[in-house]
């Protein structure tokens, strides 16, 4: 299959991802922004799995963001070592320093919602934990164990009343060649 129809298979999924939760974006009444860098490569996963991960986070961005607010999608290429601090530490605890030089492909969902507050940071991932009064606790942390069997990691970086900022780093393998 030629590398262009993969770049528009990868396409179709954000765009999927995207119309999935058009109906709540239109209902919040929050814009949407998409960066998303040029030439970036594919990368060996579940599909279905890291569609349910990007949909949830996708789905609380728009929970937290108060009408005329903004979320923002965006997807990059870096080095482990340019990653935010708390998706290295999560490295870390997995695989331990590892090698700096590895290269990840970035999405981050970027809201300008109610933020997270600080205590509650650390607990955001544990199963069971919420803020929400009709949430049950399992999102992200199914996102994290999703993320973390693809050999990444999840992390978040948030300031109350201002927003937060959900990175999920997957690592970028050798795509075997194609017959």
């Amino acid at each position: 299959m030629p590398r262009v129809k993969r770049g528009t298979k990868r396409r179709h999924r954000r765009k999927k991802i995207l119309g999935l939760a058009k109906e709540e974006m239109a209902e919040a009444k929050v814009k949407v922004i998409r960066e998303f860098q040029e030439g970036l490569p594919p990368v060996l996963a579940d599909g279905n799995k890291l569609r349910q991960v990007f949909l949830n986070l996708l789905k609380n961005a728009i929970q937290a963001t108060p009408p005329g607010g903004q979320i923002t999608i965006r997807l990059t290429r870096t080095t482990r070592s340019a990653l935010p601090a708390p998706v290295q530490r999560d490295l870390a605890l997995q695989v331990g320093d590892g090698d700096p030089s590895t290269v990840y492909v970035v999405s981050q969902v970027i809201d300008t919602g109610v933020g997270i507050p600080a205590a509650d940071l650390e607990r955001i991932f544990d199963l069971f934990f919420t803020t929400k009064s009709t949430g049950s606790g399992l999102g992200l942390a199914i996102c994290r164990r999703i993320v973390e069997d693809h050999g990444g990691a999840i992390g978040v970086e948030s300031v109350e009343h201002t927003g937060s900022t959900f990175t999920v780093a997957l690592p970028l393998k050798p795509v075997p060649s194609q017959p």
